[in-house]
């Protein structure tokens, strides 16, 4: 029996410097200056070992994982939600998002504690689908005086007023001209037949040339004019791929005048089918039994149906989420010509109208509704639509404003995002005073029938939709009729790459992501359309004016302009408060340690600050430790054993643990509890002049994460009998 000490440096002291070659703390041979015998049938174990761990993280194949999500708070269903709260995630308008940190790597490599920090930042600005959130998150490493680790502090910048205002308050841009080479899928793009869209996404080589214009007119009109000339059958869309609407206040203003006078210099007679509105940037697929695709790449949901409802006619081919239209003809209804028409995109099962409706399986799904408006007296619902639009002539409680007439000269339509509520306004012309009158507004008393639908994940990022239909016109405009983009608020410094149609989810939103993720991802989107009681407009479920509804998310002004009713929430451990049932939704989140927040499943409390800054910081010291076992291999003997999990012979005799009672990192001393004696498989006694030991991963690389001095105490003995 013997005791054989190894070591790869002479100073025991030494925790760092400079090692190289056979040298080093994962590897090093010891050169004897004579010959040994090894006795036949012997065996060898470690007895002890003497490591320096330097602190750094060893990430590979086990995921780094945690969780997102920007909603109402959840309290669970044995409490009793507050004004703003729900009960459970399944009555959320959001799910958590996951972030996963270093998924680039496919072998173990060595980071830094900043090297941590920067992947926390880069992955939550990736993943996070608010465009007033995106690319303004930030995570810093904080430190004591010593230098050592304190933790990170996150931090979402949510300014728009302030100092933040230049950056990050709504303001204007109008949506760019379509370019084709230079930015093929940026600006006015083709919404609703694939063929235009080939043609313009690929660069005239594909598909047919869209029959609509999309110019900026300089002053005076200061607007982006959507222009379709001669007469055409079918209608004609365009989606802006833009910086998405800004949440706290943006503002998308449409001019609908050159589509009810027929054109510029136009007058008196409504010569057009025309739509405006919000919708959310998606590429849909649809493809019929026998495996024929039609509409690829169409922007709409691809659990939407064109024709599925009542109100749905053939010439509304663009999906919209919030809307108003009119139709100069009865095409829409007789009752609804010349009306100006609200709408939204919600679920009706009660509703099995238009050509579709009544196909098995659409009967849940989206479709396009009307939201009748009006001020609550006599038989109106309230929406909060302004007297001046019931006293106008022409008027009807039953179907709206008289466009025909257009009694208040109007001349513009207004949308406002406020958080998740959307309200709509119109507005007159100079001539008649540029007047402003609510015409759809929000209340949290109201109910859900007289209420827009709320903003959900899925519609985060909102963009400008425009919509003609010339055919039949019959006003002094002839042929032409346009639409104008006045003004629209973009997240232009927090978006400014946005892009709906790319596959990288750092330059769009939840919805545009699903056609590059998980089919998970896919069917949580499809849950948030369609399994929500906040978009479920079913007469037949609530009734018409008895169900109030929980506060719809918003923001509240001063001096920061917050979000309210909606709250930033990690998951950093699985949970069922905000993963649902099983802990579904965040089943792989194991980063409570390592982000300093041990033991705590959810991290809520962050907290709002003066200036508009909502942070939170480490509650202990983040456990940034090598996340790899370690094992020990003697090289050149004929020890064998199996690395089953690589599928291959090793030369590993034994596992290191990671702790030794008092410390996790720096000197480490390490003492198995029973000797594991491994076979040097040598039937007869031979003689050995040098001993190589290497300290690896469970994968067989050079475990890194060692520096300075290593020692390896082996003990070799004769096989029992």
């Amino acid at each position: 029996m013997s005791l054989i000490i190894c070591r790869n440096r002479p100073n025991e002291q030494d925790v760092v410097g400079s090692n190289h070659s056979v040298y080093e703390p994962f590897s090093f041979r010891n050169q004897l200056t004579s010959n040994i015998e090894i006795p036949a049938n012997s065996q060898i174990a470690l007895q002890s070992a003497k490591i320096n761990m330097d602190g750094s993280v060893i990430l590979g194949d086990d995921a780094k994982v945690f969780y997102i999500y920007f909603g109402p708070t959840i309290v669970g269903d044995e409490a009793v939600p507050a004004a703003g709260q729900i009960s459970s995630i399944t009555e959320s308008p959001y799910v958590p998002l996951q972030v996963s940190l270093f998924p680039q790597l496919n072998k173990l490599q060595k980071v830094s504690v900043q090297d941590v920090a920067d992947e926390v930042q880069k992955a939550v600005n990736k993943v996070i689908s608010n465009p007033n959130l995106k690319n303004r998150f930030t995570c810093v490493m904080e430190t004591n005086a010593d230098g050592s680790l304190k933790g990170f502090k996150f931090t979402y910048d949510e300014r728009i007023t302030g100092a933040g205002y230049t950056d990050y308050g709504p303001t204007s841009t109008l949506p760019p001209m379509f370019v084709y080479v230079n930015s093929p899928t940026i600006g006015m793009i083709e919404a609703s037949y694939t063929s235009k869209r080939l043609y313009q996404l690929s660069n005239f080589t594909e598909g047919e040339a869209p029959h609509w214009t999309y110019q900026i007119l300089g002053a005076p009109f200061n607007v982006g004019e959507f222009d379709v000339a001669a007469i055409r059958l079918r209608s004609h869309s365009a989606v802006g791929n833009v910086p998405p609407l800004n949440h706290k206040g943006g503002q998308a203003k449409y001019n609908i005048a050159g589509a009810i006078k027929g054109g510029a210099g136009g007058g008196g007679t409504q010569s057009a089918r025309f739509m405006v509105g919000l919708t959310r940037g998606c590429r849909g697929t649809y493809t019929l039994p026998l495996g024929r695709v039609m509409n690829q790449q169409r922007i709409r949901p691809p659990w939407y149906r064109h024709g599925n409802g009542s109100v749905d006619r053939p010439w509304m081919s663009a999906f919209v989420d919030w809307a108003v239209w009119s139709d100069h003809t009865n095409v829409s209804g007789a009752n609804y010509k010349d009306r100006l028409v609200v709408g939204h995109t919600v679920v009706n099962s009660d509703d099995l109208g238009g050509t579709t409706g009544r196909v098995e399986g659409n009967a849940g799904r989206l479709k396009l509704q009307r939201l009748q408006y009006g001020d609550g007296t006599g038989v109106l619902p309230d929406t909060g639509t302004d007297a001046a639009i019931i006293a106008s002539a022409g008027w009807s409680d039953a179907y709206g404003y008289d466009l025909l007439g257009n009694p208040l000269s109007i001349e513009f339509v207004i949308f406002d995002l406020h958080g998740g509520q959307v309200t709509i306004s119109l507005e007159s012309d100079t001539a008649s005073g540029s007047n402003v009158y609510p015409l759809v507004t929000y209340d949290d008393t109201r109910p859900q029938v007289n209420l827009l639908k709320p903003v959900n994940q899925n519609t985060e990022s909102l963009y400008p939709l425009c919509l003609l239909n010339n055919h039949g016109n019959t006003g002094p405009g002839g042929a032409n009729c346009e639409l104008g983009i006045k003004l629209w608020d973009g997240n232009n410094v927090s978006c400014p790459n946005n892009d709906f149609l790319s596959d990288d989810p750092a330059k769009n939103g939840f919805m545009d992501r699903t056609y590059s993720s998980d089919l998970s991802t896919a069917e949580r989107a499809k849950a948030l359309d369609q399994e929500r009681s906040c978009w479920d407009y079913t007469p037949s479920k609530r009734g018409a004016n008895v169900s109030i509804v929980k506060p719809y998310p918003g923001v509240i002004g001063g001096g920061v302009r917050q979000f309210t009713n909606i709250i930033h929430n990690w998951s950093v451990l699985p949970n069922n408060l905000y993963g649902g049932m099983n802990s579904i939704m965040t089943s792989k989140a194991n980063m409570s340690v390592m982000l300093g927040f041990p033991n705590i499943p959810n991290v809520p409390s962050w907290t709002l600050d003066a200036a508009g800054f909502r942070h939170i910081g480490s509650f202990a010291v983040p456990e940034l430790l090598p996340s790899r076992s370690v094992f020990v291999r003697l090289e050149n003997f004929g020890n064998e054993s199996v690395n089953a999990f690589q599928g291959l012979k090793s030369k590993i005799i034994a596992h290191l643990p990671r702790f030794d009672g008092t410390n996790s990192i720096g000197p480490l001393y390490l003492e198995p509890h029973n000797l594991v004696y491994i076979d040097l498989k040598n039937p007869q006694p031979f003689r050995i002049n040098s001993f190589d030991i290497s300290l690896c991963y469970a994968d067989e690389t050079y475990a890194t994460a060692l520096q300075g001095t290593t020692i390896i105490c082996l003990h070799l003995r004769e096989k029992p009998n």
